[in-house]
């Protein structure tokens, strides 16, 4: 892959004091990001099909060797459907933040603030396309695992450096697929993006004694998202064969160099033939929006689609949230038994309306507006004891929510039947994440700025929020067969995802915290100094075993994306001109998705050790130059599925990424 990006960031503010006590500023943030991404595939890709989604009933086991978990270690397969995939994008965002503030203070005991301000983001994927060459019902292709059961040498019976046996498989002239395998394709599916967050916040505090202060206050939110995407009306995004007398000539490209950070077995294809994406959609007039030849909908119409097209209708959708609250809080700073003891309580009462838009299947694509509301009073105490003045012990309380995705709301949904066939759709009538939350820590803070902290943590959520995935076939689904190409017949397999709210469950945990100057070393070496620290985490979650199957029951298990142990270790040096961080950060394997799909119990990622190297100068006041080093340990995302086969799904090496600036003040 290759990721190109140009990005502008400006910052402004402007402060005026017009008289004493009075405070009026004005903040301004303005941020451009241009991206061009370039990503080339060489695919076995009929495996993961069914048959009339590109599978390969035909393909025959010639070999095959597992071991005693029931992984593949070996295997020779004959009829496999091979294909050179790319993908290109141009991307733009641009991002505004104009923010007013202002505080002005009434009198000694009484101070008033405010602040209102707008946050726009415009994403634009104007080019978002893809183009394959093809190779039909191959023999003797290979998957070996017998040397790493992470990366197999993947072997192919051809050289797949030489355009030939892969190329343009088209569909037939007069007919509207191919017979015993998927044709080649161009895809072409435009999108964009936009977010609006519009707020306003005020608040009063009133110095009520030497040991008391109140405060209260409004916050108001308005949050507009709305996105959209374009597909061809060839839903199917086939195209004919290359026209009479036309050769691959001119129209394919070399991938090479690919995986030299990845210890990739011996004989790993390190090279391949690509698409030429900009000579074959030029030769294909492929932007033209509109029907080459052929009948509508086939192969050679390029009309683009949107809200009529079932494959893009569910990424155009709509929503907007408002959100309003009230808080009250009393901030406390005396003394019991002796003990300085400071702290808060109070409450905040919050309503938030939720209009969700977006497209069913009915009627070529029908608008469906929903709605939700929902309201919480969240409750929260925070006290700090200094038991003595190098020991604090604190404890807090709260209950808490945090509202759903935005792409978990649509009310509408998405059908692919390019590729991994699925149906995703959302719940607008979901409730947010709901948890009480306890916490206490315990730090001891010695001489020289050095640290020491426990800090014990529990949290009991009562609500949570689980994406449902499952595998069936498209005729147990509900929906018309209408919306499936000609080709399918309803008995395809696909992966149906939604999302619900389940009980929850409890978490709870510690962590350690411990800081440490060097100050006690000679001169050389006072600029020194080391951060750690360390976290353990016990979870147990109810999760549904099924969206589409009644009184489907649950199963329990740890929470997604929380690995149950984790660990920070900086070591640095700081002289107040020049500073230097090196970093390792290791986080414990831990699950994605429960349950998993295929009848497996989990899937996940498997444990990570990252080190990265933070360098900066400061040149003068106005002037500072960093670097940075990240990933420097080369480290893999290895996703796996089963736990105990941990079975690899996804083996993904990104390499090491330098990154060199500079920063002006002015």
């Amino acid at each position: 892959m290759v990721h190109e990006q140009d990005r502008l960031g400006i910052t402004a503010s402007f402060e005026w004091k017009p008289r004493r006590g009075t405070r009026i500023s004005v903040d301004m943030l303005y941020a451009d990001l241009d991206a061009t991404r370039e990503e080339h595939y060489l695919e076995g890709f009929s495996f993961s099909r069914n048959a009339t989604s590109g599978g390969k009933p035909q393909t025959s086991v010639v070999q095959a060797q597992y071991d005693a978990l029931g992984r593949l270690r070996y295997g020779v397969f004959n009829g496999v459907d091979i294909r050179s995939e790319s993908r290109y994008d141009e991307m733009s965002t641009k991002f505004t933040q104009p923010t007013l503030n202002l505080s002005h203070q009434i009198s000694e005991d009484w101070r008033v603030s405010a602040a209102i301000g707008r946050a726009k983001s415009t994403f634009d994927n104007p080019i978002q396309t893809t183009v394959t060459l093809d190779a039909p019902n191959v023999n003797g292709y290979t998957l070996d695992f017998r040397q790493n059961d992470r990366l197999p040498l993947i072997s192919y019976p051809f050289d797949v450096t030489r355009a030939g046996v892969l190329g343009i498989y088209g569909v037939p002239a007069g007919a509207t697929a191919a017979a015993n395998a998927l044709p080649s394709e161009i895809r072409i599916r435009p999108q964009g993006t936009s977010n609006v967050n519009d707020v306003l916040s005020a608040d009063v505090a009133w110095r009520a004694s030497d040991a008391w202060t109140v405060k209260g206050g409004i916050n108001l939110k308005k949050y507009k998202f709305r996105t959209w995407e374009s597909r061809r009306a060839n839903t199917a995004e086939t195209i004919y064969g290359l026209p009479a007398g036309t050769s691959l000539n001119g129209l394919t490209g070399l991938v090479t160099g690919f995986g030299p950070d990845q210890d990739l077995p011996a004989g790993t294809a390190t090279s391949w033939v690509k698409p030429d994406i900009g000579a074959i959609t030029a030769l294909y007039d492929a932007y033209c929006n509109c029907l080459k030849t052929g009948p509508a909908g086939g192969p050679g119409d390029f009309t683009l689609t949107s809200i009529e097209n079932t494959s893009a209708r569910g990424n155009n959708r709509a929503i907007e949230e408002e959100d309003r609250g009230v808080f009250l809080q009393g901030d406390f700073d005396s003394e019991l038994w002796g003990i300085p003891v400071r702290g808060n309580v109070g409450g905040r009462y919050v309503k938030t309306k939720l209009t969700a838009q977006g497209y069913v299947a009915t009627g070529g694509g029908t608008l469906v507006t929903a709605t939700n509301e929902y309201k919480d009073f969240l409750p929260a105490v925070n006290v700090t004891a200094s038991v003595t003045k190098d020991f604090l012990v604190r404890l807090a309380a709260a209950k808490v929510m945090s509202r759903p995705a935005l792409g978990n709301l649509n009310p509408g949904g998405t059908i692919s039947t390019v590729g991994a066939l699925g149906i995703s759709s959302g719940n607008p009538t979901l409730e947010p994440f709901r948890a009480k939350t306890f916490d206490a820590s315990f730090e001891y803070y010695f001489p020289n700025k050095a640290f020491l902290g426990l800090g014990l943590f529990q949290k009991n959520i009562a609500s949570y929020i689980q994406g449902v995935r499952q595998s069936m076939p498209y005729n147990q689904t509900g929906l018309p067969l209408s919306l499936l190409p000609a080709n399918f017949n309803g008995t395809e397999m696909f992966d149906v995802s939604s999302f619900l709210n389940t009980p929850g469950g409890k978490l709870r945990g510690f962590e350690l915290n411990y800081q440490q100057p060097f100050t006690f070393l000679p001169s050389w070496g006072r600029n020194f100094g080391l951060i750690a620290n360390y976290t353990k985490v016990a979870s147990k979650i109810d999760y549904i075993i099924s969206a589409n199957t009644a009184n489907s029951g649950t199963v329990r298990d740890e929470l997604v994306n929380l690995s149950p142990k984790s660990w920070n270790t900086t070591f640095y040096y700081d002289d107040n001109r020049f500073s230097a961080r090196l970093t390792g950060a290791y986080r414990s394997a831990y699950l994605q998705v429960v349950p998993a799909q295929n009848n497996n119990d989990v899937q996940g990622k498997n444990e990570t050790f990252n080190v990265d190297l933070s360098l900066s100068y400061k040149w003068n006041d106005n002037l500072e130059f960093t670097f940075e080093g990240v990933n420097l340990t080369n480290e893999a995302t290895d996703q796996f599925v089963g736990r105990a086969r941990n079975s690899v799904m996804v083996y993904n090496v990104t390499g090491r990424e330098y990154l060199l600036g500079a920063r002006y003040k002015f």
